[in-house]
């Protein structure tokens, strides 16, 4: 099996939340269910979805602590929290990760 090699110097941070959060169908799948679907919840991207809840759990942490979801409304008592997908963040990180992309440095010569 190949060895994987760091890069160096090491990708900026919006690059390693990028590959994060863009490198996974789930998750790809996730954002386009919550940015066609605004305000839903994640019980219901579950079940609109077909993966368990604990996916999609753990999957919305990861996008909110990204900055790519967010909560458009609070969860309280038996109603749970709704979120949306804030585009400008999904536009600002994948503008990030195609800068690094299509770099041209010493490293690649």
């Amino acid at each position: 099996m190949p060895k994987f090699v760091r890069p160096n110097p090491p990708p900026p941070m919006s690059v390693s939340i990028a590959t994060r959060v863009f490198g996974s169908e789930p998750i790809a799948a996730l954002i386009r269910y919550y940015a066609s679907n605004s305000s839903r919840t994640m019980n219901e991207a579950a079940n609109s979805l077909e993966v368990p809840r604990q996916m999609v759990n753990r999957h919305t942490k990861l996008l909110l602590d990204a900055g790519v979801l967010v909560i458009d409304q609070e969860g309280s008592g038996p109603q749970p929290a709704t979120y949306r997908v804030d585009p400008e963040r999904v536009d600002m990180l994948l503008n990030e990760l195609r800068t690094y992309l299509q770099r041209r440095d010493a490293a690649s010569s």
